[in-house]
């Protein structure tokens, strides 16, 4: 990471606002905010989907790799590499080369994987972060920081997105629509509120008054960390 991408990351936690998961600017610009159009055009993370919730687990052995090489040892083999793709990214956090192993759960059905709203859960994931980050006391900042170094500009200047296939096209449309509804995305204990008409002029849209904030109380479970 640059000293560039520092500065702008120190910009961001300097003007996000806990209370509607946005940054605030000037008068003429007012408010912005890392939207699930971003996350998907990003990381092209599904928007749609099962919600992304844990459940306490007591053995992990079913998960853990074996000896024997065959369809099993396989599937356990593919687990933990994409558990360490999702631990260190989506779900990173200040621990050096550790991954909590409750993400195993996720990938449990490897056809199903596909099938969560990892996008909903990698932004309540970094709100989360950011609400913690902005206290003087808290130092380190978890999720995923691609997502903050963001073109804050309407999406039909983007012309670096690449070949997209009708099916990704399609999809564009469905998360297009999705993003400019308010909700409270989750991952596992964590909710967070999503206040996207709070920031039309971000998607060059006509910026109204201003929303409400919507109400809701973040909680923090208590529970011990289980480490791979």
């Amino acid at each position: 990471m640059t000293h560039h991408d520092l500065g702008t990351l120190a910009n961001m936690i300097e003007r996000w606002r806990v209370e509607t998961n946005t940054k605030h600017f000037n008068i003429n610009v007012r408010e912005m905010m890392l939207i699930l159009e971003d996350v998907w055009k990003i990381l092209r993370l599904k928007v749609t989907g099962i919600a992304v919730t844990l459940r306490r687990v007591e053995k992990y052995g079913d998960y853990i790799l074996r000896h024997n090489y065959n369809r099993i040892t396989l599937l356990q083999h593919t687990r933990v590499c994409r558990l360490y793709l999702v631990g260190c990214t989506i779900f990173a956090d200040s621990t050096d080369g550790t991954v909590p192993t409750i993400y195993l759960q996720l990938l449990e059905d490897m056809e199903a994987v596909g099938q969560y709203a990892w996008s909903a859960a990698a932004l309540a994931f970094l709100f989360r972060a950011l609400s913690k980050v902005v206290c003087p006391d808290h130092q380190h900042l978890s999720g995923s920081t691609t997502l903050l170094l963001v073109i804050w500009t309407p999406y039909d200047d983007y012309h670096d997105l690449g070949e997209e296939t009708e099916e990704d096209k399609d999809y564009d449309l469905i998360v297009h629509q999705i993003t400019l509804c308010r909700k409270y995305p989750i991952c596992g204990n964590i909710c967070e509120g999503y206040i996207p008409n709070r920031v039309l002029r971000q998607l060059g849209l006509h910026q109204g008054i201003l929303a409400d904030p919507l109400q809701w109380e973040r909680r923090e479970r208590k529970r011990k960390r289980t480490e791979n």
